[in-house]
């Protein structure tokens, strides 16, 4: 039997994913649309007093009623100082008013998945959480603004961190600016600091500030991206403008 070599196929099949071909993003397209109606049935029955559990279980529930295979990941419900956490799980608190709360979720459709971030106001909340969202919101739409093809990922990361620090906020960014989606919720290419390559066409990724101060509460704020030669195409469609329940 003639020798053998194996050989490592690195990341080939991550880089070819990167790009997403038509059928993809209309498969994509529909999980956003399930999450999203799924999303705003569930806003007009948020309640304060209801449990972050409640809450996550109720969207959960309404994705797959609206044709969900499930979640594309577990719901982050997080509110008040729960939502300096960036990764919490929903706990049986139960939100209050003035706090804010921060939901992250994604439907799976057709084996593809979604993955958007909303803060929530309830009721009145102090000055500075307002000054907090309008910083991360303002990052999230300078990062939709410049994106472009031939852009190095770590450049796109820059911008946005860039924004946050000038704000003074710096310090309380913690994570990534966004990451690829698909097939997986977290997939090629990732956008943070320390990202290799450069944005093409066709690629879906997620653009996602926050800033998190302790024992005071969070803010994150998070769309999906297609990008086209004449720059993003914001693929979710809830308004990531001060929600109030």
């Amino acid at each position: 039997m003639p020798a053998v070599e194996l050989v490592a196929l690195g990341n080939i099949v991550e880089d070819i994913r990167r790009q997403k071909e038509i059928e993809e993003i209309y498969v994509i397209s529909k999980a956003i649309d399930i999450a999203t109606d799924a999303f705003k049935r569930v806003l007009e029955k948020i309640y304060p007093g209801q449990t972050e559990k409640d809450i996550a279980n109720e969207l959960e529930y309404i994705m797959r009623q609206c044709g969900a295979e499930g979640p594309s990941f577990n719901t982050i419900v997080a509110s008040g100082i729960r939502a300096a956490m960036p990764h919490a799980e929903p706990a049986e608190k139960r939100i209050q008013e003035g706090e804010t709360v921060v939901m992250d979720f994604g439907a799976k459709y057709g084996g593809y998945c979604s993955d958007e971030t909303c803060t929530l106001f309830v009721g009145r909340v102090d000055g500075k959480m307002m000054e907090i969202f309008n910083v991360v919101n303002d990052a999230k739409k300078k990062a939709i603004e410049k994106v472009k093809v031939g852009m190095h990922l770590k450049e796109l990361d820059s911008i946005v961190r860039g924004f946050i620090e000038d704000a003074g906020y710096g310090k309380f960014f913690r994570h990534g600016v966004g990451h690829g989606i698909g097939i997986a919720v977290h997939e090629s290419p990732v956008i943070n600091s320390m990202a290799d390559g450069i944005i093409e066409e066709n690629m879906v990724f997620t653009i996602e500030p926050g800033i998190y101060i302790p024992d005071m509460g969070g803010v994150r704020l998070e769309d999906m991206l297609l990008i086209t030669e004449k720059g993003a195409k914001v693929l979710t469609h809830i308004q990531k403008e001060m929600l109030r329940i």
